[in-house]
Order: structure tokens, then sequence, then C-alpha cells
């Protein structure tokens, strides 16, 4: 998005690559020292890049940071607990533009997880970016902010930020009619990473494999899917390109469930201007090709 934003003016520099999981990554020294030297520096924040929370603390204060999940005008979605896999009737309560009333209540009646229950303590979802809504409000936040300490690039930034926005708004229509196709089939994530994306397409995953991305998947929790698993019929479940396949094909095997690939950073997409709305196109492509070979019907 800051790509896309700076388009013709400048690069950003990506510290952590397509490859590497931000929940996990460490930063290297030599990568701590040349943000020092930044004139800004965009992270989602401290909920999908814990190690940014040291880095931010030691930077000096002509550094501007931005936080995506701070910026004003953004859908927030709380952090669902549990991923079990009992049916129950899903209401979105906790989903809040940044701005608003947090009591506002989005109900959708999609069957989840009965224990997908959302945190006590206020914790968001991290994820923001994967509601393309949300990344038009980032793309015009971040545009604002450096045409202030680039004011002579101002109207540069602008446009860019309002043909992101065209751009995404069109794939988002896209998106729309693929997704409704598939709408109601079950599905199993790698870990929580796509509520924002499920909301804002209608469709919703029974659980993830993983509880977090930080905390190990044992035995025991990989038994608790393979069961739900059996008591679902045919599922998609979805590996993601930064965490190891073995664990996937231990909770898939000598199941009925199909297997697939879903990417919420897109990895394999060259960073640049058009990152954005590829990695988001081939996000909904191949939960579509995955959920479109069940053999179930559709539910509404």
């Amino acid at each position: 998005i800051a790509a896309a934003v700076m388009d013709g003016v400048g690069e950003p520099e990506l510290l952590v690559p397509g490859a590497a999981s931000p929940h996990t990554f460490a930063l290297k020294p030599s990568a701590a020292r040349a943000v020092q030297e930044a004139k800004v520096l965009v992270r989602v924040g401290a909920e999908v890049e814990p190690f940014t929370e040291r880095l931010v603390a030691s930077l000096p204060a002509e550094v501007t940071v931005v936080t995506l999940t701070q910026v004003p005008g953004l859908r927030l979605l709380p952090v669902r607990e549990g991923q079990g896999f009992e049916a129950h009737k899903h209401d979105d309560h906790g989903a809040h533009d940044a701005q608003a009333d947090k009591g506002k209540h989005a109900g959708h009646g999609h069957e989840v997880a009965a224990d997908h229950g959302h945190a006590e303590d206020g914790r968001i979802d991290g994820h923001v970016w994967l509601d393309p809504d949300n990344a038009r409000a980032l793309a015009r936040h971040l545009a604002g902010v450096l045409a202030k300490i680039y004011p002579d690039k101002a109207s540069a930034f602008a446009a860019n930020a309002a043909r992101f926005e065209a751009t995404v708004a069109a794939a988002t229509t896209e998106i729309e009619i693929r997704m409704a196709s598939v709408r109601g089939r079950p599905f199993i994530t790698f870990h929580d990473a796509y509520h924002y994306f499920e909301h804002r397409f209608d469709v919703f995953a029974v659980g993830s494999i993983m509880l977090s991305p930080e905390i190990p998947t044992g035995a025991r929790r990989i038994s608790q899917v393979r069961a739900s698993i059996a008591r679902l019929g045919e599922v998609c479940i979805f590996g993601e390109p930064q965490h190891p396949s073995k664990l996937l094909e231990a909770v898939a095997a000598d199941t009925s469930a199909r297997i697939g690939s879903l990417d919420p950073i897109g990895g394999d997409s060259p960073p640049g201007p058009g990152h954005y709305v590829a990695m988001l196109r081939k996000l909904s492509t191949d939960m579509a090709s995955c959920l479109a070979g069940l053999k179930v019907k559709a539910r509404s």
C-alpha cells in the first residue's frame, strides 16, 4: 500500500520479506540501525509484528511511526479466541469503526465455531489490511502523512492514493462475485488471519489449526481438528507458505479434507505498487478454487 502511494516518487524499503512470518520475525541488527535514519516507519502493529515494539521504543523523535491498526476510520474486529468447531450462529459483535461507538453490533448469521469467542480484554485482530475498505483508508492516511513530510510531493501522493482506491474498488467487486459462488462452504485456516476478509466478503472459517502463531501446535490440537473434520465431512484446509507443511499433512492425513494454500501477505507477488491488489486477488482465487471443489451443497 505504501509503495502504491509512493509510486513514481520513491520506493519504500521492505523490512519483512514475503517468505517470513511477521508474527515470529526477528529484525537483523543492521536493518534496525538503518531504520534509525528513516523518515517514516510503517508497521501494522504489535498485534501482528511483536518485534516492532522494541524497535519503535528505540527510534529517535525524528522518525514518524505510522501504526496501521491505529489509523482513523478503519473497521476493526476483535480477536477470536478458541478456534473450536461446533456450529452456532455467528454474531460479529465487537466489529466497529475506529471512530465509532465500540458497542455497535454487526450481526451476520453464519455458522462458525462455538468457542470462536471474542477476547474479553478488547484486543484487536491486527490483520486489518485484509478488508479492502480498510486498505483504501490506509492509503488515504499514508498519503496525508507523507504529504506533511514531503509537501512538494503532496499532489502526487494524493493522486496515487486515489488511483489505488479505484483499483481496489474494482478488485473488490470482482472478489464479491467470486466469493458469493462458494458462500457457506466450510474451511479451516492455518491460523486465524482472515477474519477481516471473511467479514467483508461474507464467508466464514469454521476454525483454525493453530491457536496462535506464537504457540506450537501439539498432538492434542491435531486430534481435535481431525475429529472436527470427521464431523464436518468434506472441508477445505488451508496452509500458508510461511508455515511448515508437515503440520497440515498430519491434520489432513486419511481424511476427506481438500488441501489448499492461502497467503495473507502475498509473499509470492513481487513487492511494489501492484502488490496489494495482486495479493488480494490471489487470496480470493485460491480460497474459491478449493471451496468450489467440495462435494457439498452451498449454504446461504
